[in-house]
């Protein structure tokens, strides 16, 4: 409550507010959210950002077998239509994925070995769930993970791609750590 009280003192200073809607695990489809977004478009106000807390838990607005055979082929469906949703209102999506079980190997690994900080050198884009085409489509996609020691939590933030920048390699990819406020916070620090 007072994380979204400060966002929306801050928005409001700017003339701007944030709606938060709950929906039902995969009760709406991407169709019916480019419906929610065109219900709050109106003369006095205008979707900014849509933020989708995790991107199984909307369905394709497609119903056809092609687009509804099977995970990869859903996960290809949504984020093609949430792409032509970003395009028609000019908005960007935020969203949230998994990365697969050889990731979280990885990260495991590089833990035991004492890199707790280190865990963005053992993530790249070959580590994204299910679906290539979620990388393939996005236009940022950036890897997230919690490290944290026991003495020292951040939050590592890699970019995994930029649409704008070629990066054909993991190489040229960089990353960013940010301190919570403590090992047992979930509050960044402000800095």
């Amino acid at each position: 409550d007072e994380i979204t009280e400060m966002i929306n003192n801050t928005l409001t200073e700017k003339g701007m507010r944030s709606v938060i809607l709950y929906y039902g695990y995969r009760e709406k489809s991407t169709a019916d959210l480019a419906n929610i977004i065109r219900s709050y478009n109106d003369e006095n106000n205008e979707v900014v950002a849509v933020h989708l807390d995790y991107i199984k838990r909307i369905r394709p607005g497609r119903t056809d077998a092609a687009a509804t055979a099977n995970e990869k082929a859903e996960l290809n469906a949504i984020m093609n239509e949430l792409k032509l949703i970003c395009s028609q209102f000019n908005i960007p999506i935020v969203t949230g994925h998994q990365l697969n079980r050889e990731a979280a190997r990885m990260v495991d690994d590089v833990v035991k070995q004492g890199g707790f900080n280190k865990t963005d050198q053992a993530l790249g884009r070959a580590n994204i769930s299910v679906a290539w085409e979620v990388m393939e489509v996005a236009d940022f996609l950036a890897l997230i993970n919690i490290e944290n020691n026991g003495e020292t939590k951040m939050l590592m933030i890699k970019a995994a791609k930029q649409r704008d920048i070629d990066s054909s390699t993991d190489s040229t990819i960089t990353a960013i750590r940010h301190p919570f406020i403590s090992p047992q916070s979930f509050a960044l620090k402000m800095i």
